[in-house]
């Protein structure tokens, strides 16, 4: 862990580093605040385990009294004082024998808090991951944007310094030359408005992984990207999210840790049985023995049995065994919402896997098509059978096919990451 850790530590300071989107993932999980104050709660849980299965065990306390007298009445005469320093050492111990498995139940109750403590943790870590991943895939759409744009404005640059010739020459009519002037200025915001989201997605990123704000941050661009291309069935995914996710499973153990604080509840009404041990000794000046003898001679022992029983408690005990029933029925009310929210979840990506698909699919056909159309009409611009309005027409069909079709590829990517990552699925570009 040190060395993941320094290793991360130099990548967030390297200027030069890019990062995949695992070690985005892996850094946040280390970094990421929420999932930190989720690591610190399941601290404190362990601390309540380790307490609880202490109880189990015998206390010592050890306990020193120093007492001065000091008395100027009574039959001394006056002037004169009676004072004396008397000390008291003992060593106290106490350990319960039975108190109907009380102990034993709140171990097993702090057990199992600590298991749902570390399903919470799993929780976010997933919460996080799909966050990283839209954000990671928004990044690489607005490089795909950037680039496209970028050789648009390539393509108008060159078109209107040939517009430019022609008009000087007297073969293009000045509205034409105007018009794709006009094209490339529009191109070019369109590039600057790509850059400004690019930017952007990627300051999200490195907010949500936690990078210092300092850190020169870029991604790596995969040569290609892992496409999902078979949507499993919903029933499958939605049995597999409620088998395995942690959501659930912490729902679960929660609801387990309530029937144990009932047990813990009805132990009020039993008697409590303890066993009670002492040692002690005193001191006292005024004793004619010195210190040594003294301590000897007062050394005693004392071993007690002591035995409770809760006749009347102002109904102390029974209102804690109604809320803790109340408790039980509130964990399986939270569980069962917590798995039908789940449900609508995977139906949800399911249903957004299946029109993401359906419009890659129509995003494909229709940029084939505004592609050749536009490859054509670019030829006769050159030729001159075109006129610009006409070319221009097909190029913005063209740009809002382009578009169309890489915001629907990264939208089916994204959707069939969401859908497979709750059968269990790992995250993969």
């Amino acid at each position: 862990m040190i060395a993941t850790d320094n290793l991360y530590a130099q990548s967030a300071n390297n200027t030069g580093y890019t990062w995949n989107l695992q070690q985005c993932i892996a850094y946040a999980k280390q970094n990421n605040l929420q999932i930190a104050s989720f690591r610190l709660t399941e601290q404190t849980s362990e601390q309540d385990r380790l307490l609880a299965k202490a109880a189990k065990y015998p206390n010592l306390i050890v306990a020193a009294t120093q007492t001065l007298n000091n008395n100027n009445a009574g039959n001394y005469p006056a002037g004169t004082s009676n004072g004396s320093l008397a000390s008291i050492y003992s060593l106290n111990s106490a350990f319960t024998l039975y108190n109907d498995n009380y102990l034993n139940n709140d171990i097993r109750q702090k057990d199992l808090q600590v298991k749902a403590a570390k399903q919470d943790i799993l929780t976010t870590e997933n919460d996080i991951t799909l966050q990283i991943v839209q954000s990671y895939l928004q990044i690489l759409l607005a490089k795909e944007n950037v680039s496209y744009f970028n050789d648009l404005v390539k393509t108008a640059q060159s078109q209107t310094q040939q517009a430019v010739i022609k008009y000087n020459a007297g073969s293009l009519a000045k509205k034409e030359a105007v018009q794709l002037q006009a094209q490339l200025a529009n191109d070019q915001y369109n590039l600057a408005t790509a850059t400004n989201n690019q930017r952007q997605a990627t300051f999200n990123l490195k907010l949500l992984i936690q990078l210092p704000a300092t850190t020169d941050f870029q991604i790596v661009v995969p040569d290609t990207l892992h496409t999902i291309s078979t949507i499993l069935p919903l029933t499958d995914v939605e049995a597999a999210a409620l088998n395995h996710r942690p959501e659930i499973k912490s729902s679960e153990l929660a609801k387990q840790a309530a029937s144990f604080q009932l047990k813990k509840a009805e132990a009020g009404r039993m008697p409590v049985l303890s066993l009670n041990n002492s040692i002690a000794s005193s001191y006292n000046n005024n004793m004619l023995k010195d210190y040594g003898q003294q301590i000897d001679k007062n050394l005693y022992e004392r071993i007690g049995l002591m035995l409770s029983f809760p006749l009347f408690n102002n109904r102390i005990v029974k209102t804690n065994i109604a809320k803790s029933q109340i408790a039980i029925e509130q964990t399986d009310v939270d569980l069962r919402n917590r798995k039908t929210v789940l449900s609508q979840q995977v139906e949800q990506a399911y249903i957004n896997s299946l029109n993401a698909q359906a419009q890659l699919t129509a995003a494909q056909k229709q940029l084939t098509a505004n592609k050749e159309s536009y490859r054509i009409s670019l030829e006769e611009l050159k030729l001159g059978s075109f006129t610009a309005t006409d070319f221009l027409l097909q190029k913005n069909l063209y740009i809002q096919a382009m578009q169309a079709y890489l915001q629907a590829k990264y939208n089916a990517l994204i959707s069939a990451q969401v859908y497979h990552f709750y059968n269990g699925d790992p995250i993969e570009l």
